[in-house]
């Protein structure tokens, strides 16, 4: 694994672990049971959308999807978590899963384009945008509320997509200090002129780690479809790729996996540092 100029090993593994709770904080909403962050860290906000259980369209297969179905979740709106804002210190974390329910599916498949909600950054994935739009007032308060410090943002597959919009809207409209941005699995986002003007924004600030192996880093495709579905993506950079093959999709693109990886580097570094010692 190649490491460019302003990565650091230290910090991805960290947030990557947060993204990792963000996973947790769903489950545990899921089974209706008590969460809470490792002790070093205080949350701020949990960050969720709106469910409306009578839509039909809004029954998939999670957990608390079936509940729904069964009849034996009562609410007609409840709040789903997508991840939080905490902090450790003076260390602002803003944090985001990837998909787990029907209704995000239903956001990632419109790939259709839309004009960035930041004037001037070209065009962005349609779902990707709405998504984060739901969440955009939430995270605006909750590091709005606190003297943020230097904000760090991270997100996994779908979260990755609204981390790289969290970012932008922190450092351009909130004028807080993106410290860094590390995502995982990210899909594209928008199109060229979006990668250039979000590149320009976060230079080295921002790191996409990628399994050559997960399939969901290679979408949308760079091409239109028949003519018809997507558009012209691009990735964003900096790209830090990885190869692990596990013979399983949904493994390949886990987050698990790429916590793994990352944690490997530190045991490579210390076995060479042993050698070399």
């Amino acid at each position: 694994m190649y490491f460019p100029k302003g990565f650091d090993l230290g910090e991805s593994i960290e947030i990557a672990r947060l993204v990792s709770c963000a996973y947790e904080q769903f489950t545990a909403f899921e089974e209706d049971s008590a969460w809470k962050l490792p002790e070093d860290y205080r949350l701020i906000r949990e960050i969720n959308y709106a469910y409306e259980t009578r839509n039909p369209w809004d029954r998939g297969n999670a957990k608390f999807e079936t509940r729904v179905k069964q009849g034996l979740l009562k609410k007609s709106v409840v709040a789903v978590p997508f991840g939080f804002v905490a902090r450790r210190k003076k260390k602002t974390f803003v944090i985001f899963r990837g998909t787990k329910t029907v209704k995000e599916w239903i956001s990632n498949f419109n790939t259709k384009f839309q004009e960035c909600f930041i004037p001037g950054f070209g065009n962005v994935h349609e779902g990707f945008q709405t998504t984060f739009l739901n969440f955009r007032g939430a995270v605006s308060d909750a590091v709005g509320s606190v003297q943020a410090g230097d904000v760090r943002i991270g997100g996994h597959s779908l979260g990755a997509a609204l981390g790289t919009f969290a970012a932008l809207d922190i450092a351009i409209n909130l004028k807080s200090r993106v410290k860094a941005l590390y995502t995982f699995g990210s899909p594209r986002i928008g199109d060229n002129l979006f990668a250039q003007r979000f590149n320009l924004a976060m230079g080295r600030r921002s790191f996409r780690i990628s399994n050559t192996s997960d399939i969901v880093s290679s979408i949308p495709l760079p091409i239109p479809l028949a003519g018809i579905v997507g558009g012209y993506f691009s990735h964003i950079d900096t790209p830090v790729d990885f190869t692990l093959q596990a013979d399983d999709i949904e493994k390949n693109h886990a987050m698990q996996t790429y916590i793994e990886a990352l944690e490997a580097q530190v045991k490579k570094g210390f076995f060479a540092f042993l050698r070399n010692g």
